[in-house]
């Protein structure tokens, strides 16, 4: 028991020591003096380990006039790589923004847009109020433009097909950065055709929305009202016996020619989906007030069914059947006690 309680007297004791011997400020790891009270002062020995995309030089400033020194030889590829190293071993240098930023035009210059869009992006995420805003936004644009035009797959002679919707997280991404800059509802224009052109018209809607609610007026606010009644009919069209969808598509088509008025863009197209959803609806109100009149035997139902069809469809070519049909069912009701 006294052998136990003398141990823990001696380690006790040579903690005590330990704990107020002086450790020189050398031997306190770089990534620990970062967080003393003292401002961060980036040097040499601070930089950040990489174990790939290692710098050549030892300080930023040098590793920056590497980099140059490698882009003006005209050897891009390792430009952008030293550029790379240089932001990830000094983040916070001076340097590192102007690396970032050359790093993220050579992969555009390269033929790499995602990739330059992205390097573009940790600009705007790390080190915002360092270069020019509305040139990062136009770069990002066209890249974006790049990604969604550009087609994947291609074999040989085979010259692939295009997937635009791996632009959508692009152009999101543009509106998220840029929500008043007019060049967004460009943007959200492109998510909705990004998504009308892979059939998730739902999404392609809620886009085209979003373009005509934000920037009324504008031409891609006027081709999104457009593509949106578009995106309705396609809808009703795939959903035959969806009487919402078909109603919903009648009035955007009709809605979309009251707006824009007799020199509306595609109004000849227009029509003709109003007039060939109407006679859909026609049918539809025709056959139901036949199924209410022969199969189920519910002359009061018919009538309703029947009135409906000639209060929606007077011009009709079997108005004056059902007029006639209709008459007759009420003059039958009247017999009945």
């Amino acid at each position: 028991m006294a052998r136990g309680f003398h141990r823990w007297i001696v380690m006790a004791a040579a903690a005590a020591a330990l704990a107020a011997w002086p450790v020189p400020a050398r031997a306190v790891p770089a990534w620990m003096r970062g967080f003393r009270s003292a401002p961060y002062e980036e040097s040499a020995e601070d930089r950040h380990f990489q174990f790939f995309n290692r710098p050549a030089m030892t300080t930023p400033a040098a590793q920056w006039e590497y980099v140059q020194g490698l882009r003006r030889d005209g050897e891009t590829r390792a430009a952008a790589k030293q550029a790379l190293a240089l932001r990830l071993a000094w983040p916070v240098s001076p340097e590192a923004p102007q690396a970032q930023w050359l790093y993220a035009r050579l992969l555009d210059e390269r033929g790499h847009p995602a990739d330059s869009f992205d390097a573009f992006q940790y600009m705007v995420d790390h080190y915002a109020g360092q270069f020019e805003f509305g040139e990062l936004i136009a770069i990002q644009h066209r890249l974006a433009h790049q990604v969604m035009e550009s087609r994947v797959g291609h074999f040989l002679f085979i010259p692939g097909f295009k997937a635009p919707e791996k632009a959508i997280p692009l152009y999101e991404k543009i509106a998220e950065n840029a929500p008043e800059d007019p060049r967004t509802a460009e943007a959200l224009l492109n998510i909705g055709k990004a998504n009308e052109f892979n059939y998730e018209y739902g999404k392609a809607i809620e886009a085209y929305f979003r373009a005509m609610n934000r920037f009324p007026g504008t031409p891609a606010a006027e081709e999104a009202a457009l593509r949106q009644a578009v995106c309705h009919v396609a809808i009703a069209d795939d959903e035959p016996n969806d009487q919402r969808a078909l109603a919903t598509a009648r009035a955007a088509c009709a809605l979309y020619l009251r707006d824009r008025g007799p020199d509306a863009p595609d109004r000849d197209l227009m029509e003709a989906n109003l007039r060939r959803l109407d006679a859909r609806q026609a049918r539809f109100d025709y056959d139901l007030g036949l199924y209410y009149e022969k199969t189920l035997k519910r002359p009061d139902s018919a009538v309703i069914a029947y009135e409906t069809f000639l209060e929606r469809h007077p011009a009709d070519h079997r108005a004056d059947e059902v007029r006639g049909r209709l008459a007759a069912l009420k003059a039958e009701t009247k017999k009945e006690p």
